[in-house]
């Protein structure tokens, strides 16, 4: 059975009204008014604003250009009138859909708009679509829309599983979205038969997105059903010359686009050079990994009059940053920025339990020295206050009813210390990340335990990897939940911003008043604890940031 439109569509026939033809006669036929204000429109002919758009000449040229019958095409308002026009021609509500995800978002939009019931396919992991998962999908499909290449993903459909799917689902209708087509370089409407529909659009390569054209190509009788749904003149009459004055110059537009797919090349090579991972796509734009840093990174570029996205909200696309390829210029200001934000925006951790395993040292030495349970001295660190081991052992002492002086706390605690650390400390960390993050951000350690303690295991093993190191009680500033520490570094640093990584209510809190992006590690603190203590995100453990 061949494919079907929407049931009202087939009941309908398409608005014909006298469009071509008209501009030079009296026109008293459409209610226009004849007169006008061409005047105030010097650059513009009289009659592309008085009369209703003709488009023969332009459908005449684009069937040429695009070797096509003139009624297997159909222009739009922009590539995103054509894509809802496809979908509201065949999907009746409750029929079935299927898309890509993440996608172009106006792709699932428009589906849902027309009732339909949207099955989205995630795409794997390296961003490209799941063919396999796709065709299990297709049977009772009514229609299918994907974009190749995708956006955000830049991910694309091969050809030869297109034209299988062509053959193998001949009662769902296939819809492809060309919008990159010019970068890509791979064109399906050469397997347009019945039930695949391909949309392309003015607004990329052609550079003319604020004239909002595009087109849907097809088989002749899904063009008419599909002209049964879009307005009659939804392209305006000024777009449709300029187009047509401009299509001769197309392989100018070829040319662009060529160019721009080599300047991308550059980007990418120049931003792999700053320790930057990141994903090209198949289109005029790619995905630059910047991790918990993309949000802050996207802004910052804002704030400096460079506009990109942030697509961490997206589905296995968490720290990317979608960045489009611009001109010679425009690329290098975009590095020039990005290499500002590494110089000004740091990556800052704790120490215990955040870098390094200290339930064997710390955690242990406590416990001897108060008789108290592991989790009582969780729950401790977790009221907050209670950052500096020591002072939380005296605390403990002093609820238990056994009361000492710190002082002779601090001395009985570093002589335990001191016996069990070298051996009992064990790295969270690999030193590959260590020297990864340092290629990307300046690096920074602000620490809740004193010099002395810090150099006894880690000094010399970490020193090479951290732009500074701030232990506690150094120059004279107070230890955590007081943000003094992260303050003086970012000061003496000429930091802007940046991320402050621990795993602690106190760390929690000494990142957000200093204005830094925190992130919990849940080491030994709940994900609601250091949630409520204000981090901004949670990571189970080390390596997630790698």
């Amino acid at each position: 059975m061949p494919i079907q439109p929407r049931a009202a569509v087939a009941q309908l026939h398409a608005y014909v009204p006298p469009l071509e033809g008209r501009r030079q006669k009296i026109r008293l036929d459409f209610n226009e008014n004849t007169v006008g204000f061409a005047e105030h429109f010097p650059e513009v002919e009289p009659t592309h604003l008085l009369a209703y758009p003709e488009y023969a000449d332009l459908q005449n040229a684009l069937a040429k250009y695009l070797n096509l019958p003139t009624n297997r095409l159909l222009l739009t308002n922009g590539s995103d009138e054509g894509l809802f026009v496809a979908a509201f021609t065949f999907l009746d509500p409750g029929d079935k859909a299927l898309v890509n995800s993440p996608t172009f978002a106006l792709i699932p939009h428009y589906l849902r708009l027309c009732g339909a019931q949207v099955s989205e396919v995630p795409v794997k992991d390296n961003l490209e679509p799941d063919l396999d998962q796709i065709e299990a999908h297709l049977q009772d499909t009514k229609l299918a829309m994907f974009a190749s290449p995708d956006n955000p993903t830049g991910g694309t459909i091969p050809l030869p599983r297109l034209k299988q799917w062509l053959q193998q689902f001949p009662e769902t209708v296939f819809v492809l979205d060309e919008a990159y087509y010019e970068y890509h370089g791979q064109t399906a409407l050469p397997l347009l038969q019945e039930n695949l529909i391909v949309s392309r659009t003015f607004s990329k390569a052609w550079g003319l997105a604020g004239l909002r054209l595009g087109l849907l190509a097809a088989h002749e009788q899904t063009i008419e059903w599909m002209q049964r749904v879009r307005s009659p003149y939804s392209v305006n009459a000024v777009a449709a010359k300029s187009l047509l004055r401009f299509l001769p110059h197309a392989h100018k537009v070829q040319e662009q686009a060529d160019a721009a797919m080599q300047r991308k090349a550059h980007t990418l090579r120049e931003l792999e050079k700053r320790g930057y991972q990141t994903h090209p796509g198949a289109a005029n734009f790619f995905l630059l990994w910047a991790g918990p840093f993309a949000k802050l990174l996207s802004q910052y570029l804002a704030h400096n009059g460079i506009l990109t996205r942030d697509r961490s909200s997206l589905y296995k696309m968490s720290g990317s940053v979608r960045i489009s390829v611009g001109s010679e210029q425009e690329n290098q200001q975009l590095l020039q920025k990005i290499d500002e934000f590494q110089k000004t925006h740091a990556l800052l951790f704790d120490l215990d339990d955040t870098l390094v395993d200290t339930s064997q040292s710390y955690d242990a030495a406590v416990q001897q020295l108060t008789g108290c349970t592991h989790q009582e001295l969780q729950d401790l660190r977790s009221e907050g206050g209670f950052n500096d081991d020591w002072t939380a052992a005296a605390e403990l002492l002093k609820r238990a009813g056994r009361p000492k002086p710190l002082e002779q706390v601090i001395q009985q605690g570093k002589q335990i210390y001191a016996r069990l650390a070298p051996t009992a400390e064990t790295p969270y960390f690999q030193e590959k990340w260590l020297q990864n993050w340092r290629q990307r951000h300046r690096t920074f350690i602000f620490t809740g335990r004193p010099r002395d303690e810090y150099d006894l295991v880690w000094g010399q093993r970490l020193q090479p990897h951290f732009d500074d190191v701030l232990c506690l009680g150094e120059h004279g500033l107070p230890g955590k939940p007081a943000p003094d520490g992260l303050h003086h570094l970012m000061q003496k640093h000429n930091l802007q911003g940046g991320i402050y990584v621990g795993n602690s209510v106190d760390d929690m809190r000494a990142a957000k008043a200093a204005g830094l992006f925190a992130i919990g590690i849940t080491t030994n603190q709940s994900t609601e604890t250091l949630k409520e203590a204000g981090a901004d995100l949670i990571i189970r453990k080390l390596e997630e940031l790698s």
